[in-house]
């Protein structure tokens, strides 16, 4: 079952505005959809979608690798920009 940006973050215990940030305009438009009631619009993301969202705020140790990897690949990328 779908899930609100309110109840993931309760569940990870992360911001709201956390997981916002998190949301780009391709994952929105591969894992959101838009539950209204009484006017009142609310974002379900679905099971991989959360899965990911889960993924991306995991532990600090996890993150760290992953921040890692980052630099390493921006790293590359800039040295091969420089070689041509």
């Amino acid at each position: 079952m779908p899930k609100t940006i309110k109840e993931l973050s309760e569940e990870i215990g992360v911001s709201k505005q956390a997981i916002n940030r998190f949301l780009t305009s391709d994952f929105r438009r591969q894992h959101v959809t838009t539950k209204t009631d009484n006017k009142v619009g609310a974002l379900l993301i679905d099971k991989s979608g959360e899965a990911l969202i889960k993924k991306r705020f995991s532990t600090d140790n996890d993150r760290q690798q992953t921040d890692n990897l980052l630099s390493v690949y921006s790293k590359d990328n800039l040295k091969i920009s420089k070689e041509n």
